[in-house]
């Protein structure tokens, strides 16, 4: 499935918010997986692919359209009510989510003890 959501001018705060501190939240539900930089004009922007997004980049680029490495303007300022990007989101329905494990365990039965670890 595919969600989709508009980014405005303050959206990047809650992206903040939400992302984990580390492996164990997310696994515990506590907060999403850190984001990384993804796209071809990572260059122009001073940002290497792959690489975690930092406050300060999500902050700048987002909230005062400065270009997160040198904050140089990036054309003119956001309006207020401004759509600074979209979040596309996928994810499988619960089903598939909860099939998985059975289908491993009944191809694979040696694998289970590396699926669940404590």
């Amino acid at each position: 499935m595919l969600s989709s959501a508009k980014i405005g001018r303050s959206s990047w705060r809650c992206y903040q918010r939400t992302v984990a501190g580390g492996a164990c939240e997310y696994y515990a539900e506590h907060g999403d997986a850190p984001g990384r930089w993804h796209g071809s004009g990572l260059d122009q922007l001073g940002l290497t692919a792959g690489a975690r997004v930092e406050e300060r980049e999500l902050e700048a680029l987002f909230g005062r359209a400065l270009s997160p490495t040198t904050e140089s303007a990036l054309g003119s300022a956001w309006r207020a009510d401004a759509v600074t990007g979209f979040d596309l989101t996928f994810s499988a329905p619960k089903s598939v989510s909860t099939l998985w494990p059975s289908v491993m365990l009944a191809r694979w039965p040696w694998s289970m003890p590396r699926m669940v670890r404590r």
